[in-house]
């Protein structure tokens, strides 16, 4: 089974590609997704697959606190013949369901939604890394955009054919996010472990 990492797909403030970074205010390559969803909500596991981290960022903000991803889970997957990681980025301190090396199921609570590390505002960053193990790329060249490999799993398309190689460098930049939250309250989901 595959879905979004949230109940339904909640707005999008920052796309898959260039753009125009929200907190160095540089054009840098953005290889996942922003979304943010009512406050506080549960983040989920898009798929089956094994945790490989789960925890703070080892990047540290000017005055000590965690910076980076912040608080973030990465999963590994097998989805139609291939490996990949998800890696769900700036969850709330202390709300991280699940622990490295365990074995979960899509749907699975993660995280709550929150705002640690470098960020300007309360949201989920969304990526999916190709491969076996995760690793940075500064131009996409090892990464999905995160919707549209979902969309293409759901069909049961071959993923590796619908995935650019990588973004080229003269695409537009997409203007910085503004992470503004929906005023609704999240619904308390039961703890996991």
């Amino acid at each position: 089974m595959i879905q979004y990492p949230f109940d339904k797909l909640p707005q999008i403030t920052s796309p898959y590609g260039w753009r125009i970074h929200p907190t160095q205010k540089t054009k840098k390559h953005h290889n996942g997704v922003d979304l943010v969803a009512p406050s506080g909500s549960w983040v989920e596991s898009f798929a089956p697959g094994r945790v490989v981290h789960a925890g703070p960022s080892k990047l540290k903000k000017a005055d000590g606190s965690v910076g980076g991803f912040g608080y973030h889970v990465i999963i590994r997957h097998l989805i139609n013949g291939e490996y990949v990681n998800s890696l769900y980025a700036h969850l709330r301190k202390d709300s991280i369901q699940v622990k490295v090396g365990k074995f979960i199921e899509a749907g699975t609570p993660l995280g709550r939604q929150g705002s640690s590390g470098d960020v300007t505002g309360e949201h989920l960053h969304f990526e999916i890394c190709k491969g076996k193990t995760y690793r940075w790329s500064n131009d996409g060249s090892s990464f999905y955009s995160p919707l549209e490999f979902i969309k293409h799993a759901k069909d049961g398309e071959a993923l590796a054919k619908k995935a650019k190689a990588a973004t080229p460098a003269d695409e537009p930049a997409h203007e910085m996010p503004e992470h503004s939250l929906p005023a609704v309250k999240a619904p308390v989901a039961p703890k996991v472990l």
